[in-house]
């Protein structure tokens, strides 16, 4: 048996090419959604991930 990751929730904020907004989202297992924020402006345009809850599964 191979263990696989198990991602719970997931959050951040992406710079999506050609946007000048920053894009954020939010997911819970496989649901993911999206939605356009502020403006980038004068910060530097980063992607920026955040993982909760991630454990370790067996797979037969």
């Amino acid at each position: 048996m191979v263990p696989r990751p198990l991602i719970i929730r997931s959050k951040g904020v992406v710079a999506v090419a050609r946007q000048d907004n920053r894009v954020v989202f939010q997911g819970v297992h496989m649901l993911l959604e999206t939605q356009p924020e502020r403006p980038w402006g004068e910060e530097a345009r980063r992607n920026q991930l955040i993982l909760t809850d991630v454990t370790s599964t067996a797979s037969n």
